[in-house]
């Protein structure tokens, strides 16, 4: 399983900018993008502003949809099938 450094994320990156340790990250993912189980090294909060998708963290599946926002832990597993091309709005705190 690969865990993830600061500000990186699969999916097309649209716009990254960092201010004061805090990570935000606009991103996109198409319509069919399976990403496999991962991790972040950082806590984050995911806003999804368009788009459906499925997210999966431990045996839990989320249902997400817009304006919905969900909270990472360090280290959190998780995989994502996207049903849906859907623009994401990452707010990620650094501990770097």
């Amino acid at each position: 399983m690969e865990t993830l450094k600061a500000g990186n994320y699969f999916g097309s990156t649209i716009k990254r900018m960092t201010i004061n340790g805090i990570v935000l990250t606009d991103k996109f993912h198409s319509a069919g993008e399976n990403i496999p189980t991962h991790a972040h090294e950082n806590t984050y909060i995911c806003t999804i502003l368009n788009g459906n998708w499925e997210k999966k963290i431990n045996s839990k599946n989320i249902a997400c949809s817009p304006l919905k926002s969900i909270y990472h832990q360090p280290s959190e597993e998780h995989a994502d099938k996207f049903i849906q091309g859907s623009r994401v709005f990452d707010i990620e705190i650094d501990s770097t």
